[in-house]
């Protein structure tokens, strides 16, 4: 489904990429459904001001916003987060160490350990991009979500569309980590970055979310060790 706002596309089985154009940021912010036997599950729930292009996803596929039971971010920032006041059913749920980034009404429950199974979902904190980044796999579609601890913002889709090879995004993204200077990588923590491309090497995903732009689909572990390669700073 394509609209002059967003795309909605399926990424296997009953797991759907919403990509909404945000002309404030000039990128796709992403959130992700999953269509459970006992109701719907969001990976994010994108920015405030998106949300009718959320609810018109949901319809598109038969469901409204009662039918969501729970909602997992990724991590504490706006464009994660912020739709998911209009969910009156769902437990909505982040690590504690993002907790306060939240507003103090904002209904969520802390997840309190760093790694184990949440609501289906494998997860492990990855950190890096905030300090309670977490990253989710979904395990009997091999599909890792990784929020923005790896993404592809202000990036351009594939050609192929949003759920794709993506090549090209490939090769700029291990470009550009090759490229980071020894002053940049100290101040991004890059050694944490690193841990958590250790930690997603260990999940067998066959596509990978990410928390903007292009879905990847296959070759997602010689990815993550095409990274893992240039990653040692050679002066």
């Amino acid at each position: 489904m394509v609209s002059a706002d967003y795309r909605l596309d399926r990424v296997v089985d009953n797991v759907f990429a919403l990509a909404v154009w945000d002309g404030e940021w000039q990128s796709f912010n992403n959130c992700y459904i999953l269509l459970r036997r006992d109701g719907v599950q969001l990976i994010d729930s994108g920015k405030a001001e998106h949300i009718t292009c959320l609810v018109q996803a949901l319809a598109f596929l038969g469901k409204s916003p009662k039918d969501v039971t729970d909602i997992v971010v990724t991590h504490g920032h706006k464009d994660h987060f912020g739709g998911s006041f209009i969910f009156p059913n769902a437990s909505k749920l982040i690590h504690t160490n993002d907790l306060d980034m939240l507003p103090s009404n904002s209904g969520f429950i802390p997840i309190l350990k760093n790694e184990g199974l949440i609501r289906g979902l494998a997860f492990v904190l990855v950190k890096h991009h905030t300090k309670g980044s977490i990253a989710l796999y979904e395990h009997e579609r091999k599909v890792l979500f990784c929020g923005d601890f790896l993404g592809f913002f202000g990036q351009t889709l594939p050609p192929e569309g949003l759920v794709s090879q993506g090549t090209e995004l490939r090769k700029w993204f291990v470009d550009l980590v090759s490229k980071l200077r020894h002053e940049e990588r100290l101040q991004l923590q890059f050694d944490q970055f690193i841990l958590g491309i250790d930690y997603l090497k260990n999940f067998n995903a066959h596509f990978l979310c990410s928390g903007h732009g292009a879905v990847l689909h296959n070759n997602i572990e010689s990815f993550f060790s095409d990274i893992a390669r240039v990653s040692i700073y050679s002066g």
